[in-house]
């Protein structure tokens, strides 16, 4: 619990290093910076709460208040929050999902046990996931991938100058990504290690039985390597 808790702290300090970044864009005009410093300002406190599936997140992300060229910069800013908090949401999912705690939880031992077909599906399409939304939220963190943001909404080179040395300059990207791969690794680790629990379970099918919240095995030698496995959780 203590490792998917830190990988969600890291994940969201990421999505605020980017959103405090945007906040201090550079003002073209007094009253448009104005607007969008507000806008952002309301979507990191709903990232600092992480309610991501707010309706008046969503109508903040979807609207427009700024107006000519300085909406350009407001558009790409809300875009780009908006595909990099649809990927954070992704993973604080999995990282959530009640059935990571439970799978080598004497209740999973009963229901699934000792064949564990669910189980393995389950561990498999699990860290399928894991590594492809990392994979895909670190391609957001890179300052090419920001830059198209900016790019795909037609802007000047001055107002992407000024989205480029405000937005990336706040972002150490190699450390960002080093730090979200080092912490998504170590829930990979808990999934191959509970991997190999199952596998072990399996092979040995008929040498335990569950009473009450108990895993009891047949011999000394097998419950030692059960549990040999469980302290490296």
């Amino acid at each position: 619990m203590k490792k998917r808790t830190k990988i969600l702290i890291i994940v969201g300090v990421i999505i605020l290093i980017i959103i405090a970044g945007i906040l201090y864009l550079v003002a073209l005009d007094e009253k448009q910076n104005e607007l969008l410093t507000e806008e952002l300002a309301k979507i990191e406190e709903y990232a600092q709460t992480g309610n991501m599936d707010n309706e008046e997140l969503q109508n903040i992300l979807n609207r427009t208040v700024t107006t000519g060229n300085y909406s350009k910069i407001e558009k790409a800013c809300k875009q780009y929050l908006t595909d990099i908090l649809a990927q954070q949401e992704k993973i604080k999912q999995i990282l959530e999902d009640e059935k990571l705690t439970k799978i080598l939880s004497a209740e999973n031992y009963q229901v699934d046990g000792p064949e564990f077909v669910s189980t393995k599906e389950y561990i498999t399409t699990t860290r399928t996931n894991l590594n492809k939304y990392t994979e895909e939220l670190t391609q957001l963190i890179s300052e090419e991938k920001i830059l198209s943001y900016a790019e795909n909404q037609g802007m000047d080179s001055t107002d992407i100058e000024i989205y480029r040395q405000e937005l990336t300059g706040q972002i150490n990207e190699e450390e960002s990504k080093n730090e979200l791969k080092s912490s998504v690794s170590e829930i990979t680790k808990i999934l191959d290690i509970a991997e190999k629990v199952i596998d072990f379970l399996i092979q040995n099918k008929t040498h335990w039985v569950v009473e009450e919240e108990n895993i009891i095995f047949d011999n000394q030698q097998l419950s030692d390597k059960y549990n040999t496995f469980i302290s490296e959780l």
